[in-house]
């Protein structure tokens, strides 16, 4: 599939996979939203080196209303979302004594599930990458 000035969300941007997959269609001319509830900062740079269309969302994808204000900015800015990629994970094998299982769930599984349900009217293709990351629990 041609990227070149497609419109591409990418959760868990700020490192990662998700950060090399914005990369790569940043590399390509896509339009990109990138998404993290961590710093996007370097990630925007590098794609914007590469003279991408970048913007760039705050947001924990575990609360309802900040994916869909996300969501309706995009569609808004564009008209219309070409490519979700679902890579929002965390790891919490660090913290060792905290619950991690909800967590985790929430982020991947519950965040994936508000992404794409709440951008169906508006996207073309979807992408869920289950991260090893995710299975450190």
């Amino acid at each position: 599939m041609a990227v070149k000035e497609k419109v591409v969300i990418v959760t868990g941007a700020a490192r990662g996979h998700g950060r090399s997959i914005a990369g790569a269609f940043a590399s390509q001319g896509a339009r990109l939203a990138l998404v993290d509830i961590g710093s996007l900062d370097q990630t925007v740079k590098d794609c914007q080196e590469q003279e991408a269309e970048v913007i760039a969302f705050n947001t924990d994808l575990r609360q309802p209303e900040q994916v869909k204000a996300m969501i309706e900015e995009v569609r808004q800015r564009y008209g219309r979302i070409d490519v979700l990629i679902n890579d929002a994970g965390i790891v919490t094998h660090f913290r060792y004594g905290e619950p991690r299982w909800p967590r985790i769930a929430d982020t991947r599984s519950s965040s994936s599930a508000k992404c794409s349900g709440l951008s169906t009217k508006f996207r073309r293709s979807l992408l869920t990458i289950i991260s090893g990351a995710a299975s450190y629990w």
